[in-house]
């Protein structure tokens, strides 16, 4: 039995949920946590709110180089094709935005 499997019997067998995979999941779960938000009060969590939400949007604006190499390879198209910096981040895109970009 790998890791994987072993760590997820053994929460199910606590009854404890898994931590969430990105920023934006883990402020929705902050949002819906009541009792952080009575610990924390009132001015201290809204602006961890505020925070969050300023991280993600941040985030959610950029490419990682990763992408990049990974999807205009599979599409087969060279940067060359583009007139960009890599010092500067491609605009950000969600699922099907590359097929826009790719066939322009």
């Amino acid at each position: 039995m790998g890791f994987r499997t072993a760590y997820a019997r053994e929460r199910g067998r606590l009854s404890v949920d898994p931590l969430p995979i990105d920023l934006h999941e883990a402020a929705r779960a902050f949002q819906k946590d009541k009792l952080l938000q009575e610990a924390l009060g009132k001015e201290l969590y809204r602006h961890l709110l505020e925070a969050h939400n300023s991280l993600w949007t941040e985030y959610t604006k950029q490419v990682h180089p990763w992408e990049v190499d990974k999807y205009l390879a599979t599409y087969g198209v060279s940067l060359r094709h583009f007139k960009l910096s890599l010092s500067h981040p491609l605009p950000a895109h969600h699922p099907g935005e590359m097929d826009k970009l790719v066939s322009v």
